[in-house]
């Protein structure tokens, strides 16, 4: 009975990580659209700070500067966030852009390095769990089942010494 009830773990374990892990693309992909609307909007609110300072014949960046050149304390506040939206839009171009162009196996990594907190609480709310039948989700669906069989294997072992313990004192 053990041995079947071991088993029967071995394979629940293993079923239970392969189906964790093969969520991972689906994630990922989730979080790029977000990420590209994030930018989207960040390229829209850009332009039209830019038109305004083609206004006054300048650009954005010494638009900017007239802000944070001024003694009144609200002309230098605006300018700090006109400075913040374009820094914030620099990174979210890059990360989408590493994020987009990055192979399959390439993508985890880059997802972890470029990773924007902001953007991925609010994916992590909305993930709709969904499959997709690619190379990439199978892969992730063969490693969860690896690590779902590694992390079964290492808590028997645990348990075991754990048993053994207690069974050597008593």
């Amino acid at each position: 009975m053990a041995r079947f009830l071991d088993t029967v773990l071995d394979r629940v374990f293993c079923l239970v990580f392969a189906l964790l892990f093969c969520q991972f693309p689906q994630f990922i992909q989730q979080y790029e659209l977000r990420l590209a609307g994030h930018v989207q909007e960040s390229i829209h609110q850009l332009d039209a700070l830019k038109k305004e300072a083609s206004r006054s014949n300048k650009s954005l960046e010494a638009y900017i500067q007239k802000f944070l050149d001024q003694e009144d304390p609200d002309f230098v506040g605006q300018g700090e966030v006109m400075q913040e939206m374009e820094q914030r839009n620099t990174l979210l171009v890059n990360s989408l852009t590493k994020l987009h162009n990055a192979r399959a196996w390439e993508k985890p990594f880059v997802f972890l390095f470029s990773l924007q907190w902001d953007i991925c609480k609010s994916t992590f709310k909305t993930f709709t769990i969904g499959l997709s039948v690619n190379l990439e989700t199978v892969l992730w669906t063969l490693i969860g089942a690896l690590v779902g069989f590694v992390v079964y294997r290492v808590l028997q072992r645990v348990w075991r010494a754990f048993c053994a313990l207690f069974r050597r004192k008593g």
